[in-house]
């Protein structure tokens, strides 16, 4: 099965250059009359750029390059064919997003990535979920198997 990354760094997001902390929000803002076009807007967005910012200081790199490297080598140990579709706009883009073929991250990093990522199931998975061992007892977890991390 083949999976193509659309816009693999959300829009910029994951470049962290929309950050709500960012010193050019404020300038951003005023461009665009007031009006940021993306922005940080949830704890999950927080915690991943808050995690790529910690990596890329550990690698001494950016965050484009340990996001482009995630997906990389997220599903490089299975049988998941993936291709990630990059929009550079400029030829220095092109150069930042190729710069990222140098960087290997461990399986540790790209667990704690897809965690930190991992996206609600929601109802009814979560109140299941969280009902099992009440109605199964302890032993419910062997049972059933996890949801993967997309």
């Amino acid at each position: 099965l083949g999976v193509a990354f659309w816009s693999p760094l959300a829009g910029g997001t994951l470049t962290g250059k929309y950050r709500s902390i960012a010193k050019d929000s404020v300038s951003r803002q005023q461009a665009w009359s007031g009006v940021l076009l993306k922005s940080e807007n949830s704890t999950r967005e927080t915690a991943i750029i808050d995690q790529l910012e910690a990596m890329a200081r550990v690698h001494e790199t950016t965050l484009l390059d340990i996001a482009l490297a995630w997906l990389r080598q997220k599903h490089s140990s299975t049988s998941l064919s993936t291709i990630t579709i990059l929009g550079p706009r400029t030829l220095k883009q092109l150069d930042d997003n190729l710069h990222s073929l140098e960087i290997t991250l461990s399986d540790e990093e790209i667990q704690i990535l897809d965690t930190v990522s991992a996206v609600s199931m929601g109802s009814p998975h979560e109140i299941i979920s969280s009902s099992q061992s009440a109605i199964y007892g302890a032993g419910s977890n062997q049972i059933f198997l996890n949801h993967p991390v997309a």
